[in-house]
């Protein structure tokens, strides 16, 4: 393998200026192409699915509401019978939406937790610096629930993170934070390098609460 090495250094060594800051280039092109096809792809993928899901319980948590009004305010008039019964199972079906939002954050990151949790693992890794840590607004995914009804709000937190390092030292905070005992997601993924091997990282992470307390950053 040191024989493999010294031969590529060798070669390396002869190349002209020009060239070599070429096959740096495409080495970090390479680089931000593995770490989005290894890293970003899938988690944005669940993502795009968990925001999906919202949307559409969203969309069904409005339909029903205005059913069930729609129901009440003939049950007010005297409208008996089926009217009762449709509204049983509306009332069910807000319930069983309930269920499902509160599931889709079960075992998420709290908000006021996740810049501290990001900073404490950074400094568990070598080799890279914060450059800042902001938090961003909060963002109502389900929001206008009404007031006839218990169904959830849901609001999504943001934090972008911007971090310098070399490749590996990157990699390795990437495989800590998916260690731990929380879920959160990555929302975007910026790889910008200065002078290879070292860049400069920011990534907008999310996690998703029935509150709409803002992150303690």
């Amino acid at each position: 393998m040191n024989e493999k090495f010294a031969e590529w250094k060798s070669k390396f060594d002869v190349l002209a200026q020009r060239e070599r800051i070429l096959l740096l280039v495409c080495a970090a092109v390479v680089t931000i192409m593995l770490m989005q096809v290894v890293l970003l792809d899938p988690l944005l993928g669940t993502s795009k699915k968990i925001s999906s899901r919202a949307a559409e319980a969203s969309g069904k948590i409005s339909r029903y509401q205005a059913e069930k009004q729609v129901v009440e305010a003939q049950l007010g008039v005297g409208v008996e019978g089926a009217k009762k019964e449709q509204l049983e199972r509306l009332e069910s079906e807000l319930d069983d939406l309930n269920e499902e939002i509160e599931d889709s954050v079960q075992g998420m990151i709290p908000p006021r937790l996740m810049p501290e949790v990001l900073e404490k693992v950074l400094l568990e890794s070598q080799g890279l610096k914060l450059l800042s840590l902001e938090n961003q607004p909060v963002v109502a995914v389900l929001d206008d629930v009404g007031p006839w009804t218990n169904s959830q709000p849901l609001y999504n937190h943001y934090v972008v993170l911007k971090i310098s390092g070399d490749y590996m030292a990157v990699i390795g905070f990437f495989d800590r934070l998916a260690l731990l005992p929380w879920k959160f997601y990555w929302d975007e993924l910026s790889y910008q390098v200065d002078e290879y091997p070292n860049a400069t990282v920011s990534l907008r992470v999310r996690t998703v609460s029935m509150s709409e307390e803002w992150i303690g950053v």
